[in-house]
């Protein structure tokens, strides 16, 4: 009994932590041998959260040279971009990218649900996804595209947006490997 019991508690924790992705690459960038990247602030709900997992992973990347977010706020203000930056935040990181001479700039945006309350006899869940590009600088082409969702009733909504943010950070290393041509 205690088997079967098992394999159901087993079952129904696999079929209530569900997970989806979505991995993009252009190929005409294939080998295009990139040398350095910025990380836009992310938009959305407690996307501090999944900046920090990007910067934390992507930061000492030997594959290429990342600037983190946090650098990229600093980069703006030292060149006086800072309050074009909360008009029109896009075009702006755009802007400093090629001022940096980066070659593409990481944009994302994070949504999380995390339910009020839990009362015992229902079963609500915790949610979130990310949507995170690649962008050319030069051209503004979409280089690399990675779409992340994901729900658990066991889980809080940091838990949830690491798991997302890591899924789609392992998709950015497999993409830098097509985008340099080397592992």
């Amino acid at each position: 009994m205690k088997k079967i019991l098992s394999t159901i508690i087993i079952f129904v924790t696999v079929a209530l932590t569900t997970s989806c992705s979505n991995i993009s690459f252009n190929d005409r960038y294939i080998n295009a041998s990139w040398n350095k990247i910025i990380i836009a602030p992310f938009d959305g709900n407690n996307a501090d959260i999944a900046e920090e997992e990007f910067e934390h992973a992507l930061a000492v990347s030997s594959q290429i040279n990342i600037v983190p977010a946090s650098l990229v706020l600093l980069k703006l203000k030292e060149t006086s971009l800072i309050e074009k930056y909360k008009a029109a935040p896009t075009k702006t990181i755009i802007e400093l990218a090629r001022i940096m001479k980066a070659d593409g700039v990481i944009f994302a945006k994070v949504e999380s649900y995390s339910p009020e309350s839990r009362r015992h006899s229902e079963l609500t869940s915790t949610s979130a996804s990310i949507y995170a590009r690649l962008i050319d600088v030069n051209d503004m082409s979409v280089v690399l595209t990675s779409q992340q969702q994901s729900s658990s009733i066991f889980s809080n909504s940091s838990s949830v947006i690491k798991d997302v943010s890591l899924n789609a950070i392992d998709e950015f290393q497999e993409g830098f490997i097509q985008l340099n041509g080397s592992e």
